[in-house]
């Protein structure tokens, strides 16, 4: 693992100065599927963008290296960790809000009725929905800066000020439970029934019709982005492959050892390949990838806003429920809590803020065998298939072409050249990885 770490980092090291001054380091990865341009068109997300910028980051565990889910699992994980919160008191706030309410029960029972005289009657669906259990905690919690400022505050100004220190304490306490309330049930409605109106993305289904799907903020200036994103090279050389001593280099660089299965071959059967003919072919090889249009593709899922109309994600009340108990103050996890907690730990929600993505690359392999049939064997692809190198360097699609030099090998260190053309991906887009943000942070 520590020398794939290696690899990770010293391709990532190529990609640096192709990113925008300041950006932080990427998640590095390869996703088998591709982006289709143009990203948006009009106004509606291609449908295979839209699996991704929607998926998950799966950290690497027990050697594993890191992936992307394109399951569209960020948005329904996030929602579930949702449905599992609720808000607490810490025992010396409920403590607190008691003595309040005994020493000042005639001001705020006046407040109440003052309340039901201005507005209506307050329901205990209202109560429900604003997470209290009282009306004296229901009004408190109105009496916010901006309703103070209001016409009707004239009507409470005699009563509050009556006692007014003991008022404020519960309204902090009981607003930012309101709140809380609030923006649960907005962003539980805004996933359920995504519109134009609550910040809901249009993208194109499998059938090629649009839906609404829950809002993510997409870069639509990205085409620009694209025609002017940079050029990037990478040269790996690989040595005594499926030996005990397979080894790397990058660039010339330090490299290292690397397994077996070094080679990433998605959507293809095993069956098709003996690893006499992948030893044989692969004892000794080079691979020479141009990547262009190395480029940012600034995507993130749709804050939710102050007045909770719009946006569905709200990374403080992850933070919060993080760090809570059932004990403290604010969000916390009334269920599925050390599951939660676990996910969050591991950074397995991270938010995405935007994916690193270049043109599939031209290149050159060469090989120490000329053996054109053995290649053809183990580089066949069929429909949705793809190639990578340690699961990071992306190589080949279904849609890629390759053609034996007529004239032998360039580097006479070789004895088999192989020409890279993805001229078959020539309006699609390969994801090297995701730039993150870990709510936790």
């Amino acid at each position: 693992m520590a020398d794939l770490d290696t690899a990770k980092a010293q391709i990532l090291k190529q990609f640096q100065s192709s990113l925008p001054p300041g950006m932080p380091n990427p998640q590095q990865f390869t996703i088998p599927e591709m982006i289709a341009r143009p990203v948006l068109n009009m106004g509606v997300l291609d449908h295979g963008a839209h699996d991704i910028i929607a998926g998950t980051f799966v950290p690497g565990t027990n050697g594993a290296l890191n992936t992307w889910s394109t399951a569209d699992m960020f948005t329904s994980a996030y929602l579930q960790m949702v449905q599992d919160m609720a808000y607490g008191l810490s025992q010396a706030d409920q403590n607190q809000i008691t003595q309040i309410k005994t020493q000042n029960a005639v001001v705020l029972n006046n407040l109440v009725t003052t309340w039901e005289q201005t507005f209506a009657p307050i329901t205990q669906a209202e109560m429900t929905a604003a997470g209290v259990h009282s009306k004296i905690d229901y009004v408190t919690a109105q009496f916010t800066p901006q309703f103070k400022q209001s016409l009707n505050w004239a009507r409470f100004a005699s009563d509050y000020n009556q006692a007014k220190a003991a008022i404020d304490i519960m309204s902090n306490i009981n607003s930012a439970m309101v709140e809380f309330g609030r923006q649960i049930t907005a962003i539980k409605g805004n996933i359920a029934t995504p519109s134009q109106t609550n910040g809901g993305l249009q993208a194109y289904d499998r059938n090629n019709a649009k839906v609404w799907f829950p809002g993510y903020n997409v870069d639509p200036n990205f085409p620009t982005a694209f025609a002017n994103g940079q050029t990037v090279n990478i040269t790996v050389e690989l040595t005594d492959v499926g030996q005990s001593s397979s080894s790397f280099s990058i660039e010339g660089g330090a490299g290292g050892s690397f397994p077996i299965d070094f080679l990433n071959i998605a959507g293809a059967t095993s069956a098709q390949y003996s690893q006499s003919d992948f030893q044989s072919l692969m004892s000794k090889a080079k691979i020479q990838l141009e990547f262009t249009n190395v480029s940012y593709l600034a995507a993130s899922p749709s804050n939710l806003t102050a007045n909770n109309t719009i946006g569905w994600y709200l990374a403080t009340i992850l933070k919060q429920a993080f760090n809570n108990t059932a004990g403290d103050t604010g969000p916390y996890f009334i269920s599925n809590e050390a599951t939660h907690k676990a996910v969050l730990k591991g950074g397995g929600l991270q938010s995405l803020r935007g994916l690193l993505v270049s043109t599939m690359p031209t290149g050159k392999m060469f090989f120490a065998s000329d053996d054109y049939s053995s290649f053809q064997k183990y580089f066949h692809t069929q429909s949705h298939a793809s190639v990578s190198l340690f699961g990071i360097i992306p190589i080949a699609s279904s849609s890629t072409s390759f053609t034996k030099s007529s004239s032998g090998s360039s580097d006479k260190n070789y004895k088999m050249e192989v020409d890279i053309n993805p001229a078959g991906d020539k309006n699609n887009m390969v994801v090297h990885g995701a730039f993150l943000e870990n709510p936790t942070d």
